[in-house]
């Protein structure tokens, strides 16, 4: 055997005893790598999480009326974030499973913030309660549109704020031109625990089984509104969930009644207006003939608020 012909043997040997080597260390190594993985992603969720706590922490000690910005950057493997009573918690997807870092806040949160690995930036502020609203609330309107992303459209608005009315359906229409024309670009969009109208497939995926009646509209498309109690409204509507939750809606037409006195769970759909009032052919009035629009707080709010019950996800 020349010196070439052993060289390659011993390279052909070095290289099979290698290979040996590796397909034993193989699940050493695979397990090393999980657990530098499953750390790396707790640490980052845990960091993030901590920041989110001291700045809701140090916004509630300040009291209502007081907000901020903060950038976040959420790490790969976030499948969900719970903001809800006094607490934060993250679902992190490792190679072991799901795992919950939780924190416990000073006061009540709330909110929905991004999910997607990435920077993002949010919006903190005390809510006249005290709550402190990380992200956004559990429902705001929106561009239909941009009702995706875990939310979904409960109620469709023609206008992003004052004076509007409201559609069941997104339906359109044609102009004079022939060119199709969508009747309401906005929504009362919610998370994905609760929807408007559903489908009849979804009939058979629960969603038929918790609903209840938000208020009433005098048509399908570009109504008005009523209470839920005025028949003479005959559209109905109303809100669906897939839990095994009772919903329910309530109105306060008091400026300084929220909806959390309903119960924690209650939230602001819609603010409606209280000018007219008409008889539901029984002697008592029903407040009816009302305009819709957000309830954010801001100036173009109406008096009386649309409190329901939107269960956590």
């Amino acid at each position: 055997m020349n010196k070439m012909n052993k060289r390659g043997q011993i390279a052909v040997e070095y290289m099979v005893i290698m290979g040996v080597i590796l397909i034993v260390l193989s699940p050493f190594v695979y397990k090393e790598v999980n657990k530098y993985i499953v750390k790396a992603r707790i640490n980052d969720a845990n960091n993030l999480i901590s920041g989110i706590t001291k700045s809701a922490d140090s916004l509630y000690s300040l009291g209502p009326g007081n907000q901020k910005h903060l950038y976040i950057d959420v790490p790969k493997g976030v499948t969900d974030v719970n903001i809800y009573g006094r607490e934060i918690v993250f679902a992190v997807d490792t190679p072991e499973g799901s795992k919950d870092i939780i924190m416990v806040t000073k006061g009540y949160v709330t909110g929905v913030i991004p999910i997607d690995s990435g920077v993002h930036k949010i919006k903190m502020r005390v809510l006249e309660t005290g709550v402190v609203l990380i992200g956004d609330p559990y429902c705001v309107v929106l561009p239909t549109v941009n009702c995706t992303d875990g939310r979904n459209p409960v109620l469709f608005l023609h206008e992003p704020g004052h004076s509007t009315h409201a559609s069941i359906y997104n339906e359109t229409d044609y102009n004079g031109m022939g060119d199709k024309v969508i009747l309401a670009n906005y929504s009362i969009c919610c998370i994905d625990t609760v929807k408007g109208d559903q489908m009849v497939w979804e009939e058979n995926n629960g969603w038929a089984t918790h609903n209840t009646t938000m208020f009433r509209l005098d048509n399908l498309t570009n109504a008005h509104v009523a209470e839920k109690d005025y028949i003479n409204y005959t559209v109905e509507a109303k809100l669906y969930t897939n839990k095994d939750v009772e919903l329910n809606c309530e109105y306060t037409n008091e400026s300084v009644q929220y909806c959390a006195e309903f119960g924690q769970d209650y939230y602001c759909l819609a603010t409606i207006d209280n000018t007219h009032y008409s008889d539901n052919d029984g002697g008592e009035n029903y407040l009816t003939n009302s305009h819709i629009s957000d309830c954010d707080g801001d100036w173009d709010d109406y008096p009386v608020k649309v409190c329901c019950l939107i269960p956590p996800r």
